[in-house]
């Protein structure tokens, strides 16, 4: 009888210890793994990109435009893109370029086109460096996908421009 009770004493003291110990080892376990380090970065709003620039990088001179709303992606090669807006008198120069460039397709001279993506803050998150470019094409839409209209005043047209971007290569610098 006096190893029967010992062995459940044992027994006992071992369950009770477990009972108290586990959730503290299992909490400290995860709470590692969970609980915020003091490497871990959260971004305030402050750090979201905010706003881009596109600099085109001529032989005569540089371009820079802060007033395009979209850079897209196009599907047939790795480093085309497209650059979207809505037309403005701040990107005369631009237009210029573009039909020159246009015109002057079989001689024209490459150039390259940096994207900035420039934070809340101001600071810059990153930019994107196209090597060699061409435009390909250019041309004016009108976005009717605004949904139904109840007012009875004519809502102004969404006109947009876009000019597509054939490149050789694509640096991001951080």
């Amino acid at each position: 009888m006096d190893f029967k009770v010992v062995l459940m004493a044992k027994t006992s003291a071992f369950l009770l210890m477990s009972i108290l110990i586990l959730p503290i080892v299992f909490n400290y376990a995860f709470a590692a793994t969970t609980q915020p380090q003091q490497d871990d970065v959260y971004p305030t709003d402050m750090d979201f990109a905010d706003s881009i620039s596109v600099t085109i990088i001529k032989n005569d001179g540089n371009l820079k435009i802060n007033s395009f709303s979209k850079i897209g992606y196009v599907k047939s090669a790795d480093f085309d893109f497209l650059l979207e807006s809505t037309p403005s008198k701040d990107k005369k120069q631009y237009y210029q370029f573009v039909s020159k460039s246009l015109m002057n397709r079989n001689t024209q001279s490459l150039f390259d086109v940096n994207i900035e993506v420039t934070a809340m803050d101001g600071s810059i998150i990153e930019t994107l460096k196209y090597k060699k470019c061409a435009i390909s094409e250019y041309f004016l839409y009108i976005n009717d996908s605004k949904g139904k209209v109840v007012e009875k005043k004519q809502p102004k047209m969404d006109i947009r421009d876009v000019t597509k971007l054939e490149c050789i290569s694509l640096i991001i610098s951080v």
